[in-house]
C-alpha cells in the first residue's frame, strides 16, 4: 500500500526515528482495529449484514455467465447490465411460436423447505393464473447459485403444490424457447428489472407481464443505483398486482403510482392454521416473541432489542419472571437488563412457529415499509396483543390486538409493558381474525377477475387483427 497524504504530512519535519515511531503507531492502531473488525463481523450477523450489503451496492461484478449473456444481447440493450446482476437474464430468450404457451414465473431462488410470505404468496398467484388459463407452470430461478441439480430436486418437490411444474436454472434460460403469447409473473425488482429490459428489447410484451408488488422495495437499498432502479420498474407499463391495501395507499398516496383498486389482495395470513393450533397450558409466565431477524434491516432488530431493554428496566423484578423470546434468525443470546435474557431460538419450521404464537402473551414485530408484515398481524389474530411501529400512517386499525406506535425505543417499550399489564390485570384474548377486506379482497377473486380482463383484452387483439384493413 502506496502512503497518503497523511503520511506524508505526519513525516515533514521529523526526525526519522520519532518517524519510524510514528509509523509503528499506526501499524498497531491498524491491528487493534483490524482485529476489532474482524471479531465484530465474526460474532454479530447484523454487523456482517450490513458490511455485505454496502459491499454488494457499490457495483456488479460479471460473471462468466453474465458476459455470456451480455455477448448474446444488442449493444443498446447490453448497457443494462451492471444494473442488477441478472439485468440481461431474458435480453436474448429464443422465441417458438410452436413451444406450447405457458405462465412463467420469475424467482431469484426457491428454498422448498422455506415457503413463506412472499414466496408462498407468488407461488399461489402463479398456480392459480397458470390454471385459470388452462396451461402450464415453469418457475425460471435467475439465481446463479441454483445449479441444474437443485432446479430438478425443486421441481420434483414442487410437483404436489404444482402439478406439471418445470423449473429452469438461470444458464438454461438460453436453450429454453418461450412462446409469444406466455404470460410472465416478476416478484421482486431484482427479477422485475430483467423483464423491463426484455421488454424495451421487444422480447416481451408488457400487456403480457403481471407484477407482484409486495413491498415498497426502493426502499430496501437506500438512495442508491438498486433503489432508483427498483423503483423504474413500478413505470414498465407492467400489471400490477399490490399486496395488502396499506401498501396500496402508501404508493398511490406518496409515491404516485396509479393501481386500480381492483388489483389490490389481502396478505395470505394462516388463520385457518392459527384457529386450529391448539390452546397452549397458561400458567403465570408472560411470554414475549420478538421477530428478531438482524441480517435485515427492514426488521429493525437493533432497535426492538433497545425497546426490550427499556421495557426490561422499567419491569424491575418483575422481568426475571417474563419469557422474552427471539424467533426468526439466528442471533447470540442477549441479556436485557441484570437476570433478564432474550434467548433466540432461530428460525422456526411451520408447526414450531405456530406452537409459538398459541404460547405468546405479547409480540413486538417491527418493520420499516408500508407492508403490514405477517408475524404482528398472525400473532394478534391469535389472540396476542401485538406491538409494532407506526409507518407513514399505514398501521393504525389493521387489527383490535395491534398496537401501532412512534419508532422509538421508549415508545415501543413503554408499549411492551402496558401490553404485558393489561394480559396480567384481564388475560389474554383468544382467536380474533382481522375485519373482512380490512386489508383488500381474496387474492382467488382479484386473480379471476384479472383472467377476465387479459381474456377479454386478448379476445379484442384477435378480432382486431382478423379485420379487413381499410
Amino acid at each position: 500500500m502506496g502512503a497518503s497524504e497523511g503520511d506524508v504530512i505526519e513525516f515533514q519535519g521529523k526526525s526519522p526515528t520519532l518517524g519510524k515511531v510514528g509509523a509503528v503507531s499506526r501499524v498497531v492502531r491498524g491491528a487493534v482495529e483490524l482485529t476489532r473488525f474482524v471479531a465484530l463481523y465474526v460474532s454479530s450477523s447484523s454487523f456482517r449484514a450490513a458490511v455485505n450489503s454496502a459491499r454488494v451496492v457499490q457495483s456488479i461484478t460479471d460473471t462468466p455467465q453474465m458476459r455470456r449473456e451480455a455477448r448474446r444481447a444488442r449493444p443498446q440493450t447490453r448497457v443494462h447490465r451492471r444494473l442488477s446482476s441478472a439485468a440481461l437474464a431474458l435480453a436474448a430468450i429464443t422465441e417458438d411460436p410452436a413451444e406450447p404457451a405457458k405462465v412463467n414465473l420469475i424467482l431469484s431462488e426457491l428454498d422448498t423447505t422455506r415457503l413463506f410470505a412472499g414466496v408462498s404468496t407468488a407461488l399461489d398467484i402463479a398456480v392459480a393464473i397458470a390454471t385459470g388459463r388452462g396451461v402450464a407452470l415453469r418457475i425460471i430461478l435467475l439465481s446463479e447459485r441454483v445449479t441444474p441439480e437443485l432446479g430438478r430436486h425443486i421441481q420434483l418437490e414442487l410437483q404436489e403444490r404444482a402439478p406439471g411444474v418445470s423449473v429452469v436454472v438461470r444458464g438454461a434460460i438460453v436453450a429454453t424457447s418461450f412462446n409469444p403469447a406466455d404470460l410472465w409473473i416478476a416478484t421482486h425488482w431484482t427479477t422485475a428489472h430483467p423483464v423491463q429490459v426484455a421488454v424495451d428489447d421487444g422480447r416481451i410484451s408488457p400487456a403480457q407481464v403481471i407484477y407482484l408488488v409486495q413491498d415498497f422495495e426502493p426502499g430496501f437499498a437506500g438512495w442508491s443505483t438498486p433503489s432508483t432502479v427498483a423503483r423504474d420498474t413500478y413505470d414498465a407499463g407492467f400489471q400490477i398486482l399490490v399486496n395488502s391495501m396499506p401498501l396500496w395507499r402508501y404508493l398511490a398516496e406518496r409515491i404516485g403510482i396509479d393501481v386500480p383498486m381492483s388489483r389490490v389482495f389481502a396478505p395470505n395470513l394462516a388463520v385457518d392454521r392459527i384457529r386450529e393450533e391448539p390452546h397452549a397450558v397458561r400458567d403465570d409466565t408472560i411470554r414475549i416473541f420478538f421477530y428478531g431477524r438482524p441480517s435485515k434491516p427492514r426488521n429493525l432488530f437493533d432497535l426492538g432489542v433497545a425497546a426490550l431493554e427499556h421495557a426490561a428496566l422499567r419491569l424491575g423484578a418483575r422481568a426475571k419472571n417474563i419469557e422474552f423470546i427471539s424467533a426468526g434468525e439466528h442471533h447470540p443470546d442477549l441479556t436485557l437488563a441484570s437476570g433478564v435474557v432474550l434467548r433466540s431460538v432461530g428460525t422456526l419450521d411451520w408447526d414450531e412457529y405456530f406452537a409459538l404464537l398459541a404460547r405468546t402473551d405479547v409480540a413486538l414485530s417491527l418493520q420499516a415499509s408500508p407492508h403490514p408484515s405477517h408475524p404482528p398481524l398472525e400473532a394478534a389474530i391469535a389472540g396476542a396483543i401485538s406491538i409494532t411501529n407506526e409507518f407513514e400512517g399505514t398501521r393504525a386499525g389493521l387489527h383490535p390486538l395491534l398496537w401501532a406506535v412512534e419508532a422509538h425505543p421508549m415508545v415501543l417499550g413503554d408499549a411492551v409493558v402496558r401490553a404485558i399489564d393489561q394480559i396480567s390485570g384481564s388475560g389474554r384474548a383468544g382467536f380474533t381474525p382481522t375485519a373482512d377486506d380490512s386489508l383488500g379482497r381474496p387474492m382467488t377473486e382479484v386473480v379471476s377477475d384479472l383472467l377476465a380482463e387479459l381474456a377479454a383484452a386478448e379476445a379484442a387483439q384477435a378480432l382486431s387483427a382478423r379485420r379487413p384493413k381499410a
